[in-house]
């Protein structure tokens, strides 16, 4: 921990003292953990969602690691073993129906440590919490100090980028997406967290992300750690965008694609990023819209107008609505 925190501020380091076991490190606007039974909850979610998956919490190519976690079980004694068993199944009947929906998102309050007062019917959140427990053994001997040392990297990895850089994308983002920046937030760095390999739930804001998909990594964290901070202020249904794609929609009278607000967040975090990165040095930068593939494999339509349109917008060189507006009538072929 003392290698970590030396690349901090004075003031990111305060909040360590009298921290929970979980706390990795602080900045202005992370709060990093890696939590022991946040991390069992994701492990057991994603077991009930891939049929093998390597000690990172990923789909698995090869049956050594499923063989790996079985000699771990069997030595292990019978009630351990068994507790572990049972937690899979009871999270298959259970929790493979529920991914962030209103349960989901209670018992993952939950788990984490937040007292939101969310209610979940008993037949939901007492098996799910008896699993937990009946794990907890097995997950301690045969993955966790592997997935911890990996969250414990991936964040020392991240920590001197956000103390570079935060501050401005934060004044950045903020000012794009016509908000103010959120209050510092809890980041649980897990090994799953969703299919997409990150997610966020708001009020109280929460993240998780994956420190072991490999397009999470390097200055992709820094840009994926603030797109999902971001979803905070943008949503399909409030903020800014939200506004500015009813606006264009209605005085045009078409309809926009309902994921034109979150395609902007994903191209205003890399932009921003990419951008704030070759200010200092690194010009070479791909942000995850383009390193990923996903405007040519998911959006191809929406490439053009939102890099004609929406870039002159982060430049100042027109308002939101305007951009917006153009961005609506290009994809609607008005």
């Amino acid at each position: 921990m003392a290698a970590l925190a030396s690349v901090l501020p004075a003031q990111a380091t305060a909040q360590a003292d009298g921290a929970p076991p979980s706390f990795v490190a602080a900045s202005r606007a992370f709060e990093l953990h890696s939590d022991q039974r946040l991390n069992l909850h994701d492990f057991l979610y994603a077991r009930v969602r891939a049929d093998t998956l390597d000690a990172h919490g990923r789909a698995a190519t090869a049956g050594d690691r499923r063989a790996k976690d079985e000699a771990c079980l069997a030595g292990m004694d019978e009630a351990s073993s068994a507790g572990w068993r049972s937690a899979e199944v009871t999270y298959a009947a259970i929790m493979d129906r529920h991914h962030f929906d209103g349960p989901a998102i209670a018992i993952r309050y939950e788990v984490a440590g937040f007292d939101v007062g969310m209610e979940v019917e008993d037949s939901v959140r007492g098996p799910v919490l008896e699993a937990l427990a009946a794990a907890e053994a097995a997950y301690r001997a045969c993955w966790w100090p592997e997935h911890d040392a990996r969250n414990r990297e991936w964040a020392a990895s991240l920590l001197p980028r956000l103390v570079r850089h935060e501050d401005r994308l934060m004044a950045r983002l903020a000012a794009a997406f016509g908000a103010p920046w959120p209050a510092r937030m809890r980041v649980d760095v897990a090994g799953w967290a969703g299919p997409g390999g990150a997610n966020t739930v708001f009020e109280p804001n929460h993240i998780v992300v994956s420190a072991a998909d490999p397009a999470y990594v390097g200055d992709a964290a820094l840009e994926m750690i603030f797109h999902e901070a971001s979803h905070t202020l943008v949503s399909g249904r409030r903020g800014a965008i939200a506004a500015a794609i009813r606006t264009a929609t209605e005085s045009l009278d078409v309809e926009a694609p309902r994921i034109l607000w979150h395609v902007l967040l994903f191209h205003t975090a890399g932009y921003e990023t990419r951008r704030l990165l070759a200010e200092h040095g690194y010009p070479s930068y791909s942000p995850y819209l383009y390193a990923q593939g996903l405007y040519a494999n998911a959006w191809p339509s929406l490439r053009g107008p939102i890099e004609r349109h929406w870039e002159g917008y982060l430049r100042g060189e027109v308002d939101m609505a305007d951009a917006v507006r153009e961005i609506v009538a290009a994809i609607a072929g008005t």
